[in-house]
């Protein structure tokens, strides 16, 4: 290795130096004590007491733990097949050549980028049973009891898988950008 190469290998790990602390800092060192505490009884003001196994045997014989797991993998199955689904075809559909293309662009792109609680209060006020505005649809339709979205256990999964939808835009730019290379 020459002198310029060993140079040039030292400025660029310089300057990778923030990211790789911050990635052993701010990730590696959490997922690592993480890992650990998770084989000891830890409560805050006492130090931890190493207990081997016993939370994950009590975990596996937690009701609550097997609802949560089931949740998650009913939100993972359907929402991400759904949101590259959906993503792909906005990508798809702006794609095309029409009048105002960047209006349209900007109408799908902007709900990826609203606050999260600008838009859960968005939802809510959306999916509210009594006043919001699908239900009001819903009841013009002849549906004479909509659902209690985010009340009924039902429904609120749904609801949710629509709300994490409703913000596909990053992934509806990148298949953009992929279709028009």
């Amino acid at each position: 290795m020459t002198s310029a190469t060993r140079r040039t290998v030292k400025i660029g790990l310089l300057f990778c130096a923030p990211a790789i602390l911050g990635l052993l800092c701010l990730t590696l060192y959490p997922v690592l004590a993480s890992f650990h505490w998770s084989f000891c009884d830890y409560r805050v003001l006492l130090p931890p007491k190493f207990i081997g196994g016993g939370n994950y045997a009590h975990l596996v014989h937690d009701d609550i733990f097997w609802t949560s797991l089931w949740n998650t993998v009913y939100f993972a199955a359907f929402s991400i097949p759904l949101g590259i689904v959906v993503a792909f075809l906005l990508a798809l559909l702006l794609n095309q050549k029409v009048r105002g293309q960047a209006l349209y662009r900007t109408c799908f792109y902007v709900p990826s980028v609203v606050p999260l609680v600008a838009s859960s209060v968005l939802w809510i006020w959306l999916f509210n049973p009594q006043s919001g505005p699908i239900n009001d649809l819903l009841r013009h339709l002849g549906i004479a009891s909509p659902p209690g979205w985010f009340s009924d256990p039902a429904w609120s999964k749904p609801a949710i898988i629509l709300w994490s939808v409703w913000g596909v835009g990053g992934a509806m730019i990148i298949f953009l950008a992929g279709l028009q290379d």
